[in-house]
C-alpha cells in the first residue's frame, strides 16, 4: 500500500492511497461550515479487492504520517504476500470474507424460537386455515432427529444445508 499517486489514474489498481474524496456528479451548494470533522481512510487494492477502509482517525498532518507507515507495512506485506487483512482490520469493510468460520458468531436464536415468533406474525398475514396448518409443524419438523439433536434445537447460525438435507430425506422417509 502507498500514498495516492497523483500521477497514476484514479481507478488504476497500482495506485493504493489514502485521501480525502469528496465527488459529486451534479451541482451542489456546499459551506465549509457544515463539515464537523475529516476522517482519513485507507483505500486498499490487494487480491482482486478493492476496499475502503476508515481509521477513526481525525485528518491531520501527524495522523497522516502514522497512516503513511502504516501503508508502507501494508504495502510490504502485500509485496511480501505476507498480509493478512483480519491483523490490520479486525473490524474492516471486508473482514466477513477472511474470518474463519468458527470465528463467526453464531444466532444463539434456535429454529423453534424463531419458529414460535414467526408463527405469531402469520395470523395477520394468511388466512386462518392455513395457520393451522403451520402450526403443525412442530410436531413434524422441529422434533426431528438431525445429527443427534431436535431440528428445533440448531442454533439458527449454525443451520446448514445439510441439515435442511438431512430433514427434508426424514420427512420424505416418513410419507
Amino acid at each position: 500500500m502507498k500514498v495516492f499517486d497523483r500521477t497514476q489514474e484514479d481507478d488504476s489498481p497500482l495506485n493504493y492511497y489514502m485521501e480525502r474524496e469528496w465527488r459529486m456528479y451534479t451541482a451542489l451548494n456546499f459551506a465549509s461550515e457544515w463539515v464537523q470533522e475529516v476522517m482519513v481512510a485507507l483505500r486498499l487494492f490487494w487480491n482482486g479487492m478493492r476496499s475502503w477502509e476508515g481509521t477513526g482517525l481525525a485528518d491531520t498532518p501527524e495522523n497522516r504520517r502514522l497512516l503513511e507507515a502504516a501503508a508502507l507495512v501494508i504495502s510490504t506485506e502485500i509485496k511480501n504476500k505476507s498480509f493478512d487483512y483480519i491483523k490490520h482490520f479486525p473490524k474492516g469493510n471486508k473482514a466477513r470474507l477472511f474470518r474463519p468460520a468458527e470465528q463467526l458468531s453464531p444466532s444463539h436464536l434456535t429454529v423453534e424460537s424463531y419458529f414460535k415468533c414467526w408463527i405469531k406474525k402469520q395470523s395477520e398475514r394468511v388466512r386462518a386455515h392455513r395457520v393451522k396448518d403451520y402450526e403443525t409443524i412442530p410436531r413434524h419438523v422441529l422434533k426431528a432427529r438431525i445429527e443427534q439433536q431436535a431440528f428445533g434445537k440448531i442454533a439458527l447460525g449454525l443451520l446448514d444445508v445439510s441439515h435442511l438435507q438431512s430433514l427434508q430425506n426424514k420427512l420424505r422417509a416418513k410419507g
